[in-house]
């Protein structure tokens, strides 16, 4: 037989509801209620629900901003922040705190490396806040390329030299080498001590005045058209006047003289003829008082 609840007058029977779950604090969007309206309404903190939320993101911030970075200057930062921003980056203080040790400039180009033009590009780069590896890096890169570009030059100058020999190879057949001797003496005695420095210069569609096919012509016609005695001194002055022993003395001093008997063995030398000429007068000198056959 079952029992049955036993009322008694009076009284009530509390009634047990089922308790609903606990609420996680700071759960929803009514965490933000405490905050102020500005708060509130901040993007930065309405993308969070809860205060937990909140907290990791506070937390995972905290360890970045112990890692070591450099924030950039705004656009309302004055000159003492942007400097102390460059050298955080790695640019020292002064120009004269960079170290140029280890710029590697190039052997071919080392001649004409111009320091004050370094001075001034490494004073610009300090301006311009770069560091110690960039200003390194860049002077190697600048010094690469100019080395790359004397070397496309000298070859450029060599082949342009190359192509001019050859022309006038083609042009002056087998006088070639005695047409341009002629040239080459009457261009010093036109330059005297500059002839080396003029012949030399470069010219503005590659190669050197000197080797100029132009040049060496007006120089060929210039040396044929000019005293032949004046080029070569006395040694080709057909003129002579003395004793037969000014005349014997004559002859030992041409036969020893190597530029003298290189033109007078040299029949196709253009001055041969007068060196010819030269030899014969000093023989006649020096036999005028023989009889004649």
């Amino acid at each position: 037989m079952s029992e049955a609840a036993v009322e008694i007058p009076g009284t009530e029977v509390p009634v047990t509801t089922p308790s609903a779950t606990p609420a996680v604090p700071g759960a929803g969007a009514g965490w933000r209620d405490g905050l102020s309206e500005e708060l509130r309404s901040n993007p930065s903190i309405t993308k969070f629900d809860t205060t937990e939320n909140l907290a990791s993101s506070y937390i995972e911030l905290q360890s970045l901003v112990g890692k070591k970075g450099v924030i950039p200057p705004g656009e309302g930062d004055g000159p003492e922040v942007y400097e102390r921003f460059y050298n955080e980056l790695g640019r020292p203080e002064t120009v004269e705190g960079y170290d140029l040790s280890n710029v590697e400039i190039p052997e071919a180009l080392q001649p004409f490396w111009d320091d004050g033009l370094q001075s001034a590009m490494v004073a610009g780069m300090h301006e311009l806040g770069m560091s110690q590896a960039t200003v390194k890096g860049l002077l190697n890169l600048f010094a690469g390329e100019q080395a790359k570009m004397l070397g496309e030059l000298n070859q450029g100058v060599a082949q342009a030299n190359t192509a001019a020999q050859d022309e006038l190879k083609t042009e002056l057949g087998t006088s070639y080498d005695a047409k341009v001797e002629v040239s080459q003496r009457a261009f010093r005695e036109a330059f005297g001590d500059n002839a080396g420095e003029m012949a030399g210069l470069e010219l503005a569609g590659g190669g050197m005045l000197g080797n100029h096919p132009g040049i060496i012509r007006a120089f060929i016609k210039l040396g044929e058209s000019m005293n032949e005695a004046e080029l070569l001194g006395d040694k080709t002055n057909t003129s002579f006047a003395g004793t037969p022993a000014d005349g014997h003395a004559e002859i030992q001093k041409l036969s020893g003289d190597k530029e003298f008997m290189a033109v007078y063995q040299d029949a196709e030398h253009p001055e041969h003829e007068a060196a010819v000429n030269r030899m014969s007068a000093a023989f006649a000198q020096a036999y005028s008082n023989e009889e004649q056959p």
